[in-house]
Formats: structure tokens, C-alpha cells, sequence
């Protein structure tokens, strides 16, 4: 009698056992339905950068410079931070992080337009005055210094602006460069190796060949002068 209890007790609890795993599959395949179901929403905007701007690995300028956008060059953003100072974008050769306050919407009227046939006996339109534009913030232009791969300001380009520095340059950038051009109101000292060591010089106006330093700056430090 002991032995069929015990024999009775071993079968229900397997039988529970199979329950609660059917239970948990069929949880799960629920769970799968409605993660396939959900629609996927894309927060990608195209945006144009509206000056030249660095593109760094990271939300701030502490993070490395990965390169530059140009004036007009469109990205798409794909992501901001939390105070949508800085934000992700990707162009057709690079992405990286830019500062918010140098991207502007694309919208009809400024994305690039591409040339039409002439239509025959165009209807003369009456000429309206421009409308003057809207008030508003115009926020300064701030100096700052350009460099470049080749001589006399040519090949890739890399910006900086005042109080911005680079302890260690990229590979990218790390001993190539040939040329710098400087706004009025900064200088930049550059230096042969990181964290600015080394052979270091103060330059305060545009250079068009750094003659002994020439694929030799490994870090610099831009400072405001006015």
C-alpha cells in the first residue's frame, strides 16, 4: 500500500511538471507573436550642417575628432542625448556625434535641386517683393582653426574652434598634417607628440606649409585671443 501511494505521488507530479512546462511555452510563443506584431518606428531625420563641424566619437568636445562635416553636407541624425545638444549622425563615407547647434532640418527649400528641361513659351510671372525674414536669435560665428592633409589648405579637412584641443590625434590624422587656416581671435599650439610634448609651436595666422612640423603634430590646443 506504502509503495502504490508513493508510485501515485511520483505521477502527479510529473504530470504537473509537463503542465507548467506547456504553460511556459505557450507564454513564450505568445510573447514572440507580439514582439513580431509590434511596428518598429524610425526616428532617423535628414538633417544639413550649416558650417563646418567636427565629428567626434562621442557627445562632447572630450571625445576624439573623427573628421568634418561641410557646409550643406547632408547626414541623416540617427539619435540625440538627452538634451538634444548633440546627436548621431551618418553621412555616406563616416559617422559620429555633432554639436545640435550646427544641424539644421533638410526641408523641401533646402534640400539641392537638380536641373529641368526648358519648357516651351514659359507664362511670365508677376515679380513679388522678398519677404523679409522673421526675427530671431543670430548666433555668433566663432573663430576657429582648420586643418588640412595637403599644403596650402587642401585634402581633408579638420576643424577646431576656440579652447578645443586634442591631447592624441586619430590614425586618421596623426602625423598628416600639412596646412592650417586660422580665423582672426585664435592661435593653436602644435605639438610632435601626445598630450603636448615634444617640439611644440604657437602659431597665430594662417599657414600654408608647416615646413619641420609637416606630418610631424601628433596633438594641439586651440586658444581664443580676443
Amino acid at each position: 500500500m506504502i509503495f502504490a501511494v508513493s508510485e501515485q505521488r511520483v505521477g502527479d507530479a510529473a504530470i504537473g511538471n509537463e503542465a507548467m512546462i506547456k504553460r511556459i511555452l505557450s507564454l513564450v510563443a505568445s510573447g514572440v507573436i507580439l514582439m513580431l506584431a509590434m511596428p518598429v518606428t524610425a526616428n532617423a531625420q535628414e538633417m544639413y550642417a550649416t558650417t563646418t563641424v567636427n565629428l567626434r566619437t562621442g557627445p562632447g568636445t572630450n571625445y576624439a575628432i573623427l573628421g568634418a562635416l561641410r557646409p550643406n553636407e547632408i547626414v541623416t541624425a540617427l539619435r540625440c542625448n538627452a538634451t538634444n545638444t548633440w546627436c548621431e549622425v551618418t553621412s555616406r563615407v563616416q559617422r559620429g556625434w555633432v554639436s545640435a547647434r550646427y544641424l539644421a532640418p533638410l526641408s523641401d527649400s533646402t534640400r539641392p535641386t537638380f536641373p529641368v528641361r526648358p519648357q516651351p513659351l514659359p507664362v511670365p510671372q508677376p515679380v513679388r517683393p522678398p519677404v523679409p525674414p522673421r526675427p530671431g536669435i543670430t548666433l555668433p560665428v566663432e573663430p576657429q582653426v582648420c586643418f588640412y592633409d595637403d599644403y596650402n589648405y587642401e585634402g581633408r579637412e579638420m576643424c577646431a574652434g576656440a579652447n578645443d584641443y586634442a591631447r592624441t590625434l586619430t590614425r586618421l590624422w596623426d602625423d598628416s598634417i600639412r596646412s592650417a587656416r586660422l580665423d582672426r581671435g585664435v592661435e593653436v599650439m602644435v605639438c610632435t607628440e601626445a598630450y603636448l610634448r615634444g617640439r611644440c609651436e604657437t602659431i597665430d595666422r594662417s599657414i600654408r606649409d608647416f615646413g619641420q612640423f609637416a606630418d610631424d603634430i601628433s596633438s594641439y590646443r586651440v586658444t581664443a585671443t580676443r
